[in-house]
């Protein structure tokens, strides 16, 4: 059953998201969801176990350069007192990793807006994206990477990434920071509670010495 509780968990993510962020899922929505994961019952334990390997080893065996490479790199520098319940990728079953970073589907852009704060303008400008959230908490933290398409101005989209965020209405819990990085045509971004995002950081900059912190602000001012 492990895959089905998977599923039931990114569905109610990703109402809760969406409603934390936005503000634009109503209770009934949420209501209905939870029914319908409720009843689903059509998986075999064998098939759930087997499929969730798939997909954690697909996110895994991330060819170098993606975003999904770079968020696994800086994810596996954690030590293992340093971890937290994470969730990656976006809630579909191919690229949904309850064990560490996933890649991120950017072809409904509402959806990378209202789960990782990339406007909806932007993303056209991206080729690739993975994310990695706190389980229990988008705004503990939510991590994301993205990469920019040749051609497009790759400290523009960090600032229209960063207005983004600075301009949500939080309703679940208020992020405290933010910092967003440039390497090569990568941004890496990262808001929630201070001490996970400064480890995050930190971790970002041993991983890779080359990258630029274009933006570090705090949200509680915002």
């Amino acid at each position: 059953m492990k895959k089905t509780m998977i599923l039931m968990l990114a569905g109610l993510m990703a109402m809760s998201l969406i409603s934390c962020s936005e503000n634009n899922s109503s209770t009934a929505d949420s209501a209905d969801v939870t029914t319908t994961v409720a009843t689903t019952t059509e998986t075999s334990a064998a098939e759930d176990e087997t499929s969730s390997t798939e997909s954690a080893d697909s996110n895994s065996e991330a060819a170098e350069g993606t975003p999904l490479a770079t968020l696994n790199k800086i994810w596996a520098s954690y030590q293992e007192d340093e971890k937290f319940a994470v969730i990656g990728g976006d809630f579909s079953e191919e690229n949904n990793n309850p064990e560490g970073p996933g890649k991120y589907d950017l072809a409904d852009a509402e959806a990378v807006d209202a789960s990782l704060g990339m406007p909806q303008t932007a993303v056209a400008k991206l080729d690739d994206a993975a994310s990695m959230v706190h389980m229990m908490n988008a705004n503990t933290f939510t991590g994301s990477a993205y990469l920019v398409k040749d051609g497009e101005d790759v400290a523009a989209i960090a600032e229209e990434l960063h207005t983004n965020i600075m301009n949500r209405q939080w309703m679940c819990g208020f992020p405290d920071k933010l910092v967003i990085f440039t390497i090569d045509n990568q941004i890496v971004s990262a808001f929630g509670a201070l001490d996970p995002i400064d480890n995050f950081k930190e971790k970002v900059i041993a991983a890779y010495p080359d990258a630029v912190l274009a933006i570090e602000a705090d949200l509680v001012t915002a």
